[in-house]
């Protein structure tokens, strides 16, 4: 078919298997849309019949096969048999050189302008509706999801033709509603997105005991991260984990139950002290037991030979002590590094190297300060540096004034029958072969040393 500007003129025949009856006088364009094909097709199936096609006022020459044929005459073509006066539906125009019936003949036709026709307009509506719905499909959705469906709506409303007002209206109106859902959906996301989960806020309370394992493990790290222990000291105190003027003094106390029902306590003995074995800094808080639950020997023999990392008193903390805590403070606790003498005995502190231990006893350095037991002995002047350079001291002991040969109340510990007991440290007694340090019943933490297999008190500590 042609567009708005040309004219097809089609007179079918009674009978044509794709022609309307003979009494109806359907236009060529309805005839061309009931039939269902396109223009390509309808010219195909009657071309050299009856089928014209040109510009409004052009003479046109058509050759009639021989069946069928129209004779006319004063200007009008008429198929023989017909009424005086019928025309053909769609054939307009003056003819001549007419033949009969029985033979081809040929006529000359000028295409009338009344016959020029557009495109019926609801099948350009049709059209239209179709075309937009594509668009819709193709355009609109994808950029719904970006947020920019109602401009580029916008961009293809502008584009339509007058004819497609109606439905362009509608779309617009379609895919500007999509476009502000699309919007009030980036808000939601964009205000989910912007809005950071919330860090873990833990409550100040008014004593260590108040606190969770949980809880303190956080603090912990928050103390790992100072870059000083004055620095560590200052957020201990702002939790209350210590004085107000930020020292230890034994009552920051935090209760234990063990897996058995039995209870205990441990008391904060210093802050950002131990390094952690996973190199990762400072450990936070450390800890330790305030009394003797238990009593165990250093070893079964008065032997001090591999020092504390032999002995069976650490391996019985790490297999029997250990799983008797509760569960939420053995998930709290993390390894440190300790620093001891691991030969026994010995006259040079070449001999002390690294443990990495969850729960450990004291040294007397980390009790004591600085010691000078063997300062006066001619024949082991070499045994005090070896004690020295067992650690620190920790910042309980330092804070409670605890000097190496005097009796203080803050090491003073009582065993299971209320009793007060005599209580191991983890150093070797480098002068002999038999000995470790002990803590004595009133608290002494002197140069005492007792016999690897007596049973004394245990009082570990342990880092979170």
């Amino acid at each position: 078919m042609a567009d708005n500007d040309e004219t097809t003129v089609v007179s079918p025949l009674p009978g044509d298997p794709k022609s309307p009856d003979d009494d109806q006088s359907n236009d060529v364009i309805d005839q061309i849309i009931d039939w269902g094909t396109d223009s390509a097709d309808i010219q195909a199936t009657i071309a050299g019949r009856r089928s014209v096609q040109g510009q409004p006022g052009d003479d046109i020459t058509t050759v009639f096969p021989a069946e069928g044929g129209f004779n006319g005459s004063g200007g009008q073509a008429q198929r023989p048999g017909a009424e005086p006066g019928y025309i053909p539906p769609g054939l307009r125009g003056q003819g001549n050189n007419m033949r009969g019936q029985d033979s081809p003949y040929s006529t000359t036709v000028r295409i009338d302008k009344q016959q020029k026709r557009s495109r019926a307009p609801w099948a350009i509506a049709l059209i239209c509706v179709v075309a937009l719905c594509a668009i819709a499909l193709i355009v609109f959705l994808p950029k719904t999801q970006s947020g920019s469906a109602e401009s580029n709506s916008a961009s293809a409303s502008a584009s339509s033709q007058p004819a497609e007002a109606s439905s362009d209206a509608s779309a617009s109106s379609d895919s500007q509603d999509a476009a502000k859902s699309s919007e009030s959906s980036e808000v939601a996301e964009s205000s989910g997105s912007a809005e950071e989960p919330k860090e873990d806020v833990i409550a100040v309370m008014d004593s260590v005991d108040e606190y969770s394992w949980e809880d303190l493990s956080k603090i912990s790290d928050e103390i790992s991260a100072a870059s000083s222990e004055s620095e560590a000291i200052d957020i201990a105190k702002s939790y209350h984990l210590c004085t107000n003027d930020g020292t230890l003094d034994g009552t920051q106390v935090k209760e234990v139950e063990f897996v058995n029902g039995v209870q205990a306590e441990v008391i904060v003995a210093g802050f950002w002290h131990d390094d952690k074995s996973d190199g990762s800094g400072k450990a936070g808080i450390t800890f330790m037991f305030k009394d003797a639950e238990t009593s165990h020997a250093m070893n079964e023999t008065d032997t001090n030979s591999g020092g504390w990392e032999s002995s069976d008193m650490r391996a019985w903390l790490d297999s029997s002590w250990k799983p008797m805590l509760p569960e939420d403070l053995r998930d709290a606790i993390v390894p440190v590094d300790k620093l001891t003498n691991n030969v026994g005995t010995a006259d040079s502190a070449d001999v002390v190297t690294v443990t990495s231990d969850e729960l450990w006893l004291f040294s007397g350095r980390e009790l004591n300060g600085y010691i000078d037991w063997y300062a006066s002995d001619d024949m082991n002047p070499a045994c005090d540096d070896v004690l020295n350079a067992e650690g620190e001291q920790y910042q309980l002991f330092r804070d409670t004034n605890v000097v190496s040969g005097s009796p203080n109340p803050i090491l003073e510990r009582v065993d299971w029958g209320d009793k007060k007991t005599f209580w191991w440290q983890r150093s070797a007694g480098p002068a002999g072969t038999t000995d470790f340090r002990s803590v004595l019943q009133k608290g002494d933490p002197g140069n005492q040393g007792s016999g690897a297999s007596n049973e004394y008190g245990v009082i570990p500590g342990f880092c979170i």
